[in-house]
């Protein structure tokens, strides 16, 4: 199997990159049948030493997940807090009253909007998130809210 380019994936603009391109590679060992002889992944980088690249070498997702649990930390991103992503014909209307709540909530902030007109909010956990995602009604409008979306 063939991984071309692969910094795409490593370098992706997503808090989640490192993990979902480690998971590419755990799924392409399966499909390859491991470590048998005639085995083999070849994957295209500019950056050999990324953690995930280096995990996967050394068959060890636990060199990876220590990284990913200190910059995850130090960003406030999940499991050490909380994140949603707020999208849709009405999204600006709620994040622009979202932003005035969490003027009083220190712990909470309203991202964007992003290129693509998507909101963020990010929380210091899950119950902080949905308490403040509760306490603000929802627009007539179509209007979606995922929490903890898989890429962002």
């Amino acid at each position: 199997m063939v991984f071309l380019d692969f910094d795409q994936e490593l370098h992706a603009p997503r808090y989640r990159a490192a993990e979902q391109a480690m998971w590419l590679l755990i799924r392409a060992a399966r499909m390859v049948g491991g470590r048998r002889p005639g085995s083999r992944i070849v994957v295209q980088t500019r950056s050999p030493e990324h953690r995930a690249l280096v995990a996967a070498t050394l068959a060890d997702p636990s060199r990876m997940v220590d990284q990913e649990q200190q910059l995850r930390s130090s960003l406030g991103f999940p499991p050490h807090g909380a994140i949603a992503e707020i999208s849709g014909a009405v999204a600006a209307d709620y994040a622009a009253s979202l932003m005035t709540a969490t003027q009083n909530v220190p712990a909470a902030a309203v991202m964007g909007p992003r290129a693509d007109g998507r909101y963020l909010v990010r929380a210091e956990d899950p119950s902080s998130l949905a308490d403040l995602l509760a306490s603000i009604p929802r627009p007539k409008g179509r209007m979606r809210i995922a929490v903890d979306p898989p890429r962002i």
